[in-house]
């Protein structure tokens, strides 16, 4: 029976330290704006691609806003094409870094503005390329 005690507190502490690891994107708010070089589909999966990274390397992190526009993609995405020869979206977001320390590289308790993320088309969906300030 001590076991089993044993075992079920440590998988409750692996629970709740998986939980506590990572970026956090519960109340990120999508911007959509209206497109014809992409589906609304496809716009989502490219977010889908940016939160889901997000979730795993952001530790310590809050993804506030995820945005694609239309003429931000326009402008840049030419050149990403070429550079990764493939299709490229541009999507910019807003996210917060609090001040635990686990985001390393990034100023503590500051939010960065206008961050963007770069994907590429593939058959299986968007590949994300890069990241950053551009």
């Amino acid at each position: 029976m001590k076991k089993w005690k044993v075992l079920a507190a440590f998988l409750l502490c692996a629970a709740l330290l998986a939980a506590c690891s990572g970026g956090d994107v519960s109340e990120v708010g999508r911007r959509i704006g209206e497109s014809e070089m992409y589906s609304k589909a496809e716009i989502a999966q490219a977010m889908d691609e940016v939160e889901d990274f997000f979730k795993a390397e952001f530790d310590g992190c809050k993804l506030l806003r995820l945005e694609y526009d239309e003429e931000k993609t326009r402008k840049e995405a030419y050149a990403w094409s070429e550079n990764y020869g493939a299709e490229a979206i541009v999507l910019q977001s807003d996210f917060y870094v609090d001040d635990s320390g686990r985001a390393v590289t990034l100023e503590p308790d500051e939010t960065y503005r206008n961050y963007e993320w770069i994907l590429t088309k593939t058959v299986f969906g968007w590949e994300l390329q890069t990241w950053g300030y551009g």
